[in-house]
Protein backbone atom coordinates (compact mmCIF):
# COMPACT_ATOMS: atom_id res chain seq x y z
CA UNK A 1 0.00 0.00 0.00
CA UNK A 2 3.32 2.36 0.56
CA UNK A 3 4.22 4.16 3.31
CA UNK A 4 2.70 6.33 6.41
CA UNK A 5 4.25 8.30 8.86
CA UNK A 6 2.92 9.05 12.23
CA UNK A 7 4.02 12.11 13.91
CA UNK A 8 3.29 12.59 17.57
CA UNK A 9 5.33 13.33 20.50
CA UNK A 10 3.62 11.18 22.66
CA UNK A 11 5.31 7.37 22.30
CA UNK A 12 2.20 5.85 23.41
CA UNK A 13 0.30 7.30 20.47
CA UNK A 14 3.06 6.60 17.89
CA UNK A 15 2.86 3.01 18.85
CA UNK A 16 -1.03 2.45 18.71
CA UNK A 17 -1.47 4.36 15.18
CA UNK A 18 1.82 2.71 13.74
CA UNK A 19 0.35 -0.26 15.17
CA UNK A 20 -2.95 0.30 13.21
CA UNK A 21 -1.51 1.36 9.77
CA UNK A 22 0.75 -1.30 9.55
CA UNK A 23 -2.50 -3.60 10.59
CA UNK A 24 -3.55 -1.86 7.24
CA UNK A 25 -0.54 -2.63 5.25
CA UNK A 26 1.73 0.35 5.22
CA UNK A 27 5.47 0.52 6.16
CA UNK A 28 5.29 3.04 9.25
CA UNK A 29 7.27 5.64 9.73
CA UNK A 30 7.74 7.44 12.91
CA UNK A 31 8.80 10.66 14.51
CA UNK A 32 8.26 12.59 17.62
CA UNK A 33 8.06 15.93 15.86
CA UNK A 34 7.67 17.94 12.68
CA UNK A 35 11.07 18.14 12.70
CA UNK A 36 12.44 14.80 12.81
CA UNK A 37 9.30 13.80 10.60
CA UNK A 38 11.01 16.17 7.55
CA UNK A 39 14.69 14.55 8.62
CA UNK A 40 12.72 11.02 7.84
CA UNK A 41 10.88 12.16 4.68
CA UNK A 42 14.57 13.25 3.40
CA UNK A 43 16.19 10.06 4.33
CA UNK A 44 13.25 7.68 3.22
CA UNK A 45 11.59 10.10 0.36
CA UNK A 46 7.84 10.48 -0.29
CA UNK A 47 5.63 8.29 1.71
CA UNK A 48 1.59 7.85 1.20
CA UNK A 49 0.12 8.70 4.30
CA UNK A 50 1.06 11.52 6.75
CA UNK A 51 -0.99 11.16 10.22
CA UNK A 52 0.75 14.88 12.13
CA UNK A 53 -0.22 15.27 15.87
CA UNK A 54 -0.91 18.82 15.94
CA UNK A 55 0.58 19.98 19.15
CA UNK A 56 4.31 19.51 19.01
CA UNK A 57 7.92 21.03 20.48
CA UNK A 58 10.06 22.17 17.96
CA UNK A 59 8.16 21.84 14.43
CA UNK A 60 4.58 21.21 15.87
CA UNK A 61 2.09 19.95 13.01
CA UNK A 62 1.17 22.83 11.37
CA UNK A 63 4.55 24.26 10.67
CA UNK A 64 4.68 20.63 9.28
CA UNK A 65 2.13 20.66 7.03
CA UNK A 66 3.51 24.48 5.93
CA UNK A 67 7.01 23.13 5.01
CA UNK A 68 5.73 20.06 3.24
CA UNK A 69 3.70 21.79 1.03
CA UNK A 70 6.07 24.08 0.51
CA UNK A 71 8.28 21.60 -0.93
CA UNK A 72 6.94 19.24 -3.85
CA UNK A 73 9.33 16.82 -3.38
CA UNK A 74 7.40 15.17 -0.62
CA UNK A 75 4.53 14.61 -2.37
CA UNK A 76 2.05 14.93 0.22
CA UNK A 77 -1.63 16.03 -0.28
CA UNK A 78 -3.30 16.62 3.11
CA UNK A 79 -6.87 15.73 3.66
CA UNK A 80 -7.14 16.87 7.42
CA UNK A 81 -9.48 16.08 9.93
CA UNK A 82 -8.93 18.37 12.89
CA UNK A 83 -10.76 19.86 15.95
CA UNK A 84 -13.30 22.81 15.59
CA UNK A 85 -11.37 24.68 18.33
CA UNK A 86 -8.42 24.44 16.25
CA UNK A 87 -10.15 25.50 12.80
CA UNK A 88 -11.63 28.56 15.01
CA UNK A 89 -8.25 29.75 16.74
CA UNK A 90 -5.75 28.93 13.54
CA UNK A 91 -8.77 29.89 10.74
CA UNK A 92 -6.87 32.56 8.67
CA UNK A 93 -3.51 30.03 8.50
CA UNK A 94 -5.89 26.90 8.07
CA UNK A 95 -8.27 28.67 5.18
CA UNK A 96 -4.84 29.73 3.14
CA UNK A 97 -2.93 26.34 3.34
CA UNK A 98 -6.29 24.32 3.30
CA UNK A 99 -9.11 26.61 1.72
CA UNK A 100 -11.19 23.39 0.53
CA UNK A 101 -11.83 22.67 4.03
CA UNK A 102 -12.47 25.86 6.10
Amino acid sequence: MGTAIVIDDSRAMRSMMGRIVTQLGFDCLQAEDGQAALEALDDHGAVTVALVDWNMPRLNGLEFVRAVRADRRYGLAFNLQIWQDIIRNHHLELSHLFPHLV
